[in-house]
C-alpha cells in the first residue's frame, strides 16, 4: 500500500504543478489578448477620426444617386459624378447598383 500512496501524492504534486503552469499561461494569454484588442480599437478610433476623401465621394455620390428620380438624369449623374477623371479621360466611377 506504501507504493499506491507515494504515487498518489507524486500524481496529486504533479497534477498541481500542471494546473498552476497552465493557469499562469491562460493568464499571460489574456493579458496579451487584452493588450492586442486595445491596441485595434485604438487603431479604429484614429481610422474613424480620420477624413477620408474617397469614402466620402462615393457616400454623396450614392445618396445623390438614389435621390434622383428621372432615369435619364441618374444617367448624366452618374457619368460625370467625378468631374476632374471625366476631363482628364480617366475612369468613370460608376457606383454599384444598390437594391434596397
Amino acid at each position: 500500500m506504501g507504493n499506491w500512496n507515494r504515487l498518489i501524492r507524486a500524481a496529486a504534486v504533479e497534477t498541481e504543478t500542471l494546473r498552476k503552469t497552465l493557469r499562469a499561461r491562460l493568464q499571460d494569454v489574456l493579458e496579451r489578448l487584452d493588450a492586442a484588442t486595445r491596441d485595434v480599437e485604438s487603431a479604429l478610433a484614429v481610422m474613424k477620426a480620420e477624413h477620408d476623401p474617397l469614402a466620402s465621394h462615393i457616400f454623396v455620390s450614392r445618396r445623390h444617386y438614389r435621390n434622383v428620380n428621372d432615369g435619364s438624369s441618374c444617367e448624366a449623374v452618374n457619368d460625370c459624378s467625378r468631374p476632374n477623371e471625366c476631363n482628364e479621360g480617366g475612369p468613370i466611377y460608376r457606383p454599384p447598383q444598390v437594391l434596397y
